[in-house]
């Protein structure tokens, strides 16, 4: 059974239903009184649903009503929704977002309101549900990229093909990708190749006839913002302007309770950027890095190799590690600092010749010693991949030269891999459902083992709530210490072209370009999953040391909610809000 099938009985709600902590609105839509002489209809959704939201999507007719209220704490980013759908076509359509004020119509420094279109594209029959495409059946248009500019990618719904534009030096041009060739790695053009670049404020667009298009709206929420009522207001062209009332908590969320890493592939090339998962130039590793730290995430995997395997990881061995230092210089400067390095830029493989293990225990030091010069405590070498039976009791002997030389070993793999191994590996990255049960049989296998959940799923289906869910409440559900997830990008072949694998749909939390990440309903739905995990995490930390009834309801919650089949994690949020604020003024 896969991730996916496992979570689809319990990801059902209706399109227009409001996440219940936006609690305020008794209804999604909002339109003024007048709203008959507008040409435009515009209504909030749940940016989180589980039901695609389509250009065929309609929209169902609802009363007036205020805009909802989103709770939200300081230093943290909220996220909204909403569709706007019109009979006529609009021409230089768009969403204006005011600034953020308090009660007194002060504006409030440092709040910014961001604006993206979510663009619809075909992808590989699978899509929304898999990472592996389905064997037969046509492409699928499927919600995807929150882009600035609608009009970087067209669709052709007659050929079910996507065309992307290219700002090159001779101007612009186009690409359609239309799964042709059919290859079996990656495909890594540079960013002169494949000049694909968004632009860095929503651009005014036509909005087409009797079609639903849907906005991804995020609110920058300062971190030094006192408790109270905050507004926005969305403008939408010839339709009704939505109120956005923002409820800022009296209390600040402490980091996520379990560890967030993800398999990052990206590599500082000595050469021009690329537009791939492979290898970026200085900007581009800045800008996916600072994308990765603003999700949650704050302990990526390094790629970057300790000696080249191809020309662009360095011309020798001295300029790859030049790089790898600047590669880890770069995390630092974005605010990545981890203790902990989990690194693949020398994986341990299985020799067992002398020289070979030599050569093994003169690297690990080399890349501890480096690592240590960056500030970290614990260097962990990755080991064969998946590796089952006897390739991976195989690795015995350079594991023990790993753990002997000041390094630690990770790996994927199933739980079998405690049983024969697991008295030299330190993390295992399990591939598969997390449950309590396989946290409880790990530590009675190997009691320091560190449990990070993988492939529950892989990045590829769009869906944000599968991603909330799963790497969030479902995920602290199962005890695990954490998760490192595949993969923020890597492409089958070139990742913009999701027909072009034989086997599997492009691994895509964001996409490439020449400058910065496209972000995805996916990669939005993971970070409002750790966000989850905060809360529960704030609730645990007051209700330890309340001994008000209010605490004690928060206790006898948390003990419930462990075992509980989890259907809507904003209701969840919604509840442990509520206890929060009960706990407050006694506590």
């Amino acid at each position: 059974m896969s991730a996916i099938d496992a979570v689809a009985p319990y990801l059902t709600g209706a399109l227009l239903l409001l996440s219940p902590h936006a609690a305020s609105a008794a209804s999604g839509h909002t339109r003024p009184p007048n709203h008959d002489h507008f040409t435009v209809t515009a209504a909030f959704v749940d940016p989180f649903s589980p039901i695609p939201i389509l250009p065929d999507t309609e929209l169902a007719d609802a009363p007036t009503a205020p805009g909802p209220t989103f709770k939200v704490t300081p230093g943290m980013y909220l996220s909204a929704s909403l569709v706007v759908r019109s009979p006529v076509s609009v021409v230089d359509f768009t969403v204006s977002a005011s600034q953020v004020t308090n009660n007194d119509d002060a504006v409030i420094s440092g709040a910014t309101v961001d604006v993206r279109v979510v663009k619809p594209w075909f992808q590989a029959p699978g899509a929304w549900q898999s990472q592996r495409r389905e064997r037969s059946g046509q492409p699928v248009l499927v919600p995807e990229l929150l882009l600035h500019d609608w009009d970087l990618v067209t669709t052709n719904y007659g050929t079910r093909r996507n065309t992307v534009r290219l700002h090159g030096p001779q101007g612009t041009t186009y690409a359609t990708f239309t799964g042709s060739p059919i290859v079996k790695s990656e495909v890594i053009p540079t960013t002169s190749d494949l000049p694909i670049m968004d632009s860095d404020t929503l651009l005014p667009f036509t909005l087409p006839a009797n079609e639903t298009v849907q906005f991804w709206v995020t609110v920058d929420i300062p971190k030094d913002l006192p408790a109270g009522k905050y507004k926005a207001a969305l403008r939408t062209t010839k339709g009704p302007v939505l109120a956005l009332t923002i409820d800022v908590l009296p209390f600040a969320l402490p980091p996520p309770p379990l560890e967030y890493s993800i398999y990052y592939r990206g590599k500082l090339s000595p050469h021009d950027g690329t537009v791939s998962s492979e290898y970026k130039n200085a900007q581009q590793l800045s800008a996916d890095l600072a994308n990765i730290r603003r999700h949650g995430i704050t302990n990526p995997t390094v790629y970057q190799r300790f000696r080249p395997k191809f020309p662009r990881d360095g011309r020798s061995d001295r300029e790859a590690q030049r790089l790898l230092k600047e590669a880890l210089a770069t995390r630092q400067a974005q605010g990545l600092t981890s203790p902990d390095l989990y690194y693949l830029g020398r994986t341990t493989s299985n020799p067992t010749s002398p020289a070979e293990l030599a050569q093994l225990e003169r690297d690990v030091r080399a890349v501890t010693k480096i690592a240590a010069g960056h500030g970290y405590r614990n260097t962990f070498f990755y080991g064969i991949d998946e590796a089952s039976g006897d390739i991976l009791s195989s690795q015995r002997m350079a594991w023990s030269i790993v753990r002997s030389s000041g390094g630690r070993i990770f790996t994927a793999g199933r739980i079998d891999a405690l049983a024969d191994m697991g008295d030299l590996l330190d993390a295992l990255v399990y591939q598969g459902l997390p449950s309590a049960e396989l946290r409880s049989q790990a530590h009675a296998t190997a009691a320091n083992v560190r449990m990070l959940s993988y492939d529950n799923p892989q990045s590829g289906p769009e869906n944000p709530a599968v991603f909330r869910l799963n790497y969030g409440l479902r995920l602290w559900q199962s005890g695990f210490d954490g998760a490192m997830i595949y993969a923020f990008q890597h492409s089958m072949g070139n990742i913009w072209d999701d027909l072009d694998h034989p086997i599997y749909r492009d691994h895509a939390l964001t996409y490439p370009t020449v400058d910065r990440p496209l972000d995805t309903l996916a990669w939005e739905g993971l970070r409002e999953g750790i966000v989850d995990t905060q809360y529960v995490g704030a609730v645990e930390s007051k209700a330890s040391s309340c001994r008000s009834d209010a605490g004690l309801r928060a206790r006898r919650y948390l003990t419930q909610l462990r075992d509980s089949v989890i259907v809507d994690p904003a209701s969840v949020r919604s509840e442990l809000i509520d206890l929060a604020l009960a706990m407050s003024p006694n506590c």
